[in-house]
């Protein structure tokens, strides 16, 4: 009994230690837990913030896309009408000037076409590839387990 009483108050025995450290560990594991819980609550707070900015950005600039193509537009017409004009005031017909003016309207679409799949073809070409590529790369990869 005196044994016991001693073991109990006094002087931990081997085994008792080892049984001590996970209760001792418990209130750590819990507060870690709660800070990482507290650490991805505001992440994920900064990038719902950087998601809408980053949205309010790509609406500014389709905006300003939409009015800049609208000013081109309507430049682009004033410039036919102006043709128009000056090719009658000439001596052509209207059907001829009209026809030149659509030959120089298909023409310029042409060039504007043509100059898009010079510059900006390649890159989406490209991108389709690597984005190909990578799916394959995963596909033939094998499953970590």
């Amino acid at each position: 009994m005196s044994q016991l009483g001693a073991v109990t108050n006094s002087e931990p025995q081997p085994g008792a230690a080892h049984a001590s450290v996970p209760q001792s560990l418990l209130p750590l594991l819990e507060a870690l837990l709660e800070t990482w819980r507290e650490m991805a609550a505001v992440r994920v707070g900064l990038l719902a913030c950087a998601l809408r900015r980053a949205g309010l950005a790509i609406a500014a600039m389709i905006g300003m896309a939409v009015a800049a193509a609208c000013l081109v537009a309507t430049t682009w017409l004033v410039l036919l009408g102006l043709g128009l004009h000056l090719a009658v005031k000439n001596g052509l017909s209207w059907e001829a000037a009209g026809l030149l003016l659509v030959v120089i309207n298909v023409a310029a679409f042409a060039m504007l076409i043509a100059a898009v799949r010079r510059t900006g073809g390649g890159l989406l070409s490209r991108t389709i590839t690597s984005v190909r590529s990578t799916s394959r790369e995963e596909a033939h990869e094998p499953v970590a387990q």
